[in-house]
């Protein structure tokens, strides 16, 4: 898991990179099933510049282990609040674990965001007289 946590760190740099020469974008957010909690993401995440939001939190139906996160740069994607968490869909749906476990092994994970665009780097990236992609 260490060398994969590695490489995602400059697989994340190396999109962050190609966003902002080539889309003019600073928000980069990845998330998904790591296999790896967020100690072991957060190992390489300083060197790399993405923090794990979804911290001391499982992220399996059996709430044993943490596989999925969503990484993101708080400096460039000003817009996180710093909500973020895990839906139990068995407990909100009153289902058994075994119930939930039918449908996935894993619980989803959420993040909240404004819906204004901000953050450090808008301005610099911005050319008078041309418009932003969204």
């Amino acid at each position: 898991v260490k060398q994969e946590v590695e490489v995602l760190g400059r697989v994340f740099q190396a999109i962050s990179q190609f966003e902002a020469a080539a889309a003019r974008e600073d928000d980069v957010i990845m998330l998904g099933d790591f296999n790896a909690d967020a100690r072991q993401l957060a190992a390489v995440a300083t060197q790399r510049e993405y923090l794990p939001t979804i911290v001391n939190a499982a992220t399996n139906v059996t709430m044993t282990k943490q596989y999925d996160n969503i990484l993101l740069n708080p400096t460039y994607c000003a817009e996180f609040t710093g909500n973020s968490g895990v839906f139990d869909i068995a407990t909100y749906f009153g289902i058994t674990t075994a119930d939930a476990k039918r449908l996935s092994d894993h619980l989803p994970v959420w993040c909240e965001f404004n819906v204004y665009e901000s953050g450090p780097s808008m301005t610099a990236m911005t050319a008078p007289g041309v418009p932003m992609r969204y």
